[in-house]
């Protein structure tokens, strides 16, 4: 079950307690409510009670006043009290204030509508009878006191009295108080049963009310349970693996960026989602590094193969570039023999008259000649075979190159990679981005400079294919003056019978030795563009090993950076 359904389920629950407890609190307070609106009732019917005991009183001493005192006054109050009582006229604004003043009420259905009960209503109606009974012996004495005379009533008067003492005898005897005792006495059991009942009604509503302010309390006390549940649940199942995922991203982004961390994972929640997707993506960054940590190994054991073939390279440029000095001393040396070859050649045509001495001169000379040239043959053969070999071996360095590219490519493939991956892992991911895009450009600028080697390279092969060339001729060039020069010696060997052949022949071979000198002039010439075509594949050589360099350092660098990973 997720975390949300969890939560959703204890915050359902705890609404209904809620609003059970909101509807306990409001049961609660309308028992509260009654219970006041009880009290204040009890304390009415109290106050009407009184009254109607008050009431009473007042009647007695009214018309007791009224016939000791004969005084209208006590008479009109008398009569007011029993009119407001009875509901003929309005009641008096001195009674309680919540009682109705002012209003024209019969004073026992004042006592209905506050609620008495039935046994309440005829305790007093009891008493009601005992007072109107009491009321007309007050009326007769009060009547005989105002007429003067005895007036009709329940009692008569005794022979010879007068109508004042028999006024007064009619509320001053015995019997009289003994009336008054009957209207207490129902009066003092209405109080009892009156205070009992508003009792017992105050007690339930009391009762009633913390009945339900306890369940109120039980339900607060539920609904922070539910919460202490929610919060403990909270930090069990929510804060708790956030801190622990917390701790292990920050082992990850600081110290020795540990990409073993791994965060636990149980159940279907929202967490333990979030704990397989940090573990996903952990295995993938660590996958990540590794694969850069091998990549960057590869390329500085590339960058240090790459160096040494340099080295090699710039080492057999200068072996070349020793023996290209030494053919061009070579044909430096052989332009004079030449030349003399020729000397000799129009001298012994001068002096053809000469005999056998100078023709066995001319013939050392010729042999000489043949000699050197045939060394000059060796020399050319030798100087076509070291450029074959450094056509050859510029191949190589075309290879060395191919791979030089296939590397950088492949670096700046894998530059992109982790450019993208490290856009991926935002924040976390600059440091790789920085590393890429310096890991990018270096084999950018390598893949620069293995074109300009590459464009170096075919123009020394194309060179050298022309040196070749020209030292093919010439070499064949050679081999015809060797062929030439030994003609010359069968022909000096005929020189004394044909003085004019051998003026002949060496003239041919005065021009073909000029005609050689010019050759070895123009194998110079290539000798010398051959030189410049090695001085430059040796500055080639030289920048690669620089570059080489440069790319092994950063390398380094990037392997330091992702060795701070644990992986």
């Amino acid at each position: 079950m997720s975390i949300r359904v969890k939560l959703s389920i204890l915050s359902i629950l705890a609404m209904l307690i809620l609003l059970l407890n909101l509807f306990a609190l409001k049961f609660a307070e309308n028992k509260e409510l009654q219970l006041a609106e009880e009290a204040q009732l009890r304390y009415l019917s109290f106050q009407l009670a009184d009254e109607f005991r008050q009431t009473s009183q007042d009647l007695t001493r009214l018309g007791r006043s009224y016939v000791v005192t004969g005084d209208e006054r006590y008479k009109d109050a008398y009569w007011e009290i029993v009119d407001w009582r009875s509901g003929k006229i309005p009641r008096p604004d001195y009674v309680h204030k919540e009682l109705k003043p002012g209003e024209t009420i019969v004073q026992t259905e004042l006592m209905k509508s506050l609620g008495f009960t039935i046994q309440e209503l005829d305790l007093l109606a009891r008493a009601g009878q005992f007072s109107n009974d009491l009321i007309a012996t007050e009326t007769q004495a009060m009547e005989s006191i105002e007429q003067g005379l005895i007036a009709e009533g329940p009692f008569q008067a005794d022979e010879g009295e007068t109508v004042q003492a028999f006024a007064s005898r009619i509320l001053f005897d015995d019997n009289y108080h003994s009336e008054v005792d009957k209207i207490m006495a129902p009066v003092s059991e209405f109080f009892s049963a009156l205070d009992r009942r508003t009792a017992n009604t105050l007690e339930e509503s009391k009762a009633e009310a913390h009945l339900w302010r306890n369940i109120s309390s039980a339900f607060s006390f539920a609904i922070w349970a539910i919460v202490a549940v929610i919060l403990y649940f909270t930090m069990q199942s929510i804060l708790n693996p956030l801190k622990k995922a917390a701790e292990a991203m920050s082992d990850i982004s600081e110290g020795d960026g540990d990409l073993t961390q791994r965060l636990s994972h149980h159940g279907e929640s929202e967490i333990s989602d979030l704990a397989k997707a940090f573990n996903a993506f952990a295995n993938h960054i660590q996958s990540l590094v590794q694969e850069l940590h091998n990549t960057f190994g590869n390329i500085g054991h590339s960058s240090e193969q790459l160096s040494s073939t340099a080295q090699d390279t710039d080492q057999a440029v200068q072996q070349q570039q020793k023996m290209l000095n030494k053919l061009h001393t070579d044909i430096d040396n052989l332009v004079p023999t030449v030349k003399s070859i020729a000397s000799d050649a129009q001298s012994a045509a001068a002096d053809a008259q000469e005999s056998n001495k100078e023709a066995q001169q001319a013939i050392t000379v010729v042999n000489g000649s043949i000699d050197d040239i045939q060394l000059l043959s060796q020399n050319i053969r030798s100087a076509a075979d070291v450029v074959s070999e450094l056509a050859s071996n510029t191949n190589d360095i075309g290879s060395v190159i191919d791979v030089i590219r296939g590397i950088a490519d492949q670096t700046n493939l894998l530059a992109l990679n982790a450019a993208i991956e490290s856009a991926r892992a935002g924040e976390q991911g600059k440091g790789f981005a920085v590393v890429a895009d310096e890991v990018r450009q270096l084999a950018q600028r390598t893949q620069d400079s293995t074109q300009e080697i590459q464009n170096m390279i075919e123009k020394l092969q194309h060179g050298a294919q022309k040196a070749v060339g020209s030292m093919t001729q010439s070499a064949e060039q050679a081999i015809a003056s060797a062929e030439n020069a030994n003609s010359a010696g069968q022909s000096l060997e005929r020189i004394t019978s044909a003085i004019s052949e051998i003026s002949t022949k060496n003239q041919a071979i005065a021009k073909a030795s000029d005609e050689q000198s010019e050759t070895i002039l123009s194998v110079q010439n290539s000798v010398d563009h051959i030189q410049q075509q090695v001085a430059n594949t040796s500055a080639g050589s030289e920048k690669t090993t620089q570059n080489s360099h440069k790319t092994q350092a950063l390398t380094e660098q990037a392997s330091q950076l992702i060795s701070r990973f644990k992986v």
